[in-house]
């Protein structure tokens, strides 16, 4: 999956691995940065690692909701931000969050992973699973080249896509991609996954709270 990324413009390539969890992130920095981010980022201490696209909006009044001192906000990037909020809040964390995100959060502690995509939609976030493994990307690409996913189009989507009416393409299945093997979150819903069990859950657009 790296090497696929590689065919990619990128500033750099980090790769993370404990036993069988294995994270990556291939970036590119396009727009000026609160700071240095490498992802993806472990937290030893917390048993948590995080990779992610996002470009995060509300650093201020999260720095507020999570009682930190917003001197630090320049130094702290959105990827160990979202770590905090996710301490803080747990699989509802998403709801406190503005901004264009995709990210996948390990949790050692509870032998996890968790993760969401925007409200919008603005990032995109595919995944595959079977009863032995679970691989997710930001691109579909990629996830077509571990040699246990099946590369079958699928025509549902397809006939959907190409041959419906234009304007009522909202009736389609905002999980389903044009790879039957190969899944998307939706925006403004998060991911859960625990040993062969996923769950897909929506969450409410950004609230005050």
């Amino acid at each position: 999956m790296m090497k696929e990324l590689q065919r990619f413009l990128g500033d750099d390539t980090v790769l993370w691995q404990q036993e069988n969890i294995f994270l990556g992130c291939h970036t590119r920095q396009i727009t000026p940065a609160p700071a240095e981010e490498i992802l993806p980022y472990y937290d030893k201490e917390k048993q948590l690692a995080i990779t992610a696209d996002a470009g995060i909006d509300n650093r201020n009044e999260l720095f507020d909701r999570l009682e930190m001192d917003r001197s630090r906000n320049q130094a702290l990037p959105d990827s160990q931000l979202i770590l905090l909020g996710y301490q803080k809040w747990g699989e509802a964390l998403p709801e406190y969050l503005a901004g264009d995100f995709a990210f996948m959060i390990w949790d050692g502690k509870y032998q996890k992973l968790f993760g969401a995509r925007d409200y919008s939609g603005a990032r995109t976030l595919y995944y595959f699973h079977n009863q032995e493994h679970f691989a997710f990307c930001t691109l579909i690409q990629p996830l077509l080249s571990l040699p246990y996913v099946e590369k079958r189009f699928n025509e549902v989507w397809i006939a959907d896509f190409f041959l419906a009416d234009p304007d009522r393409v909202d009736h389609m299945n905002p999980m389903t991609t044009i790879y039957k093997s190969i899944t998307q979150v939706p925006p403004s819903h998060s991911i859960s996954v625990c040993g062969s069990t996923v769950k897909i859950k929506r969450y409410d657009q950004f609230i005050n709270k």
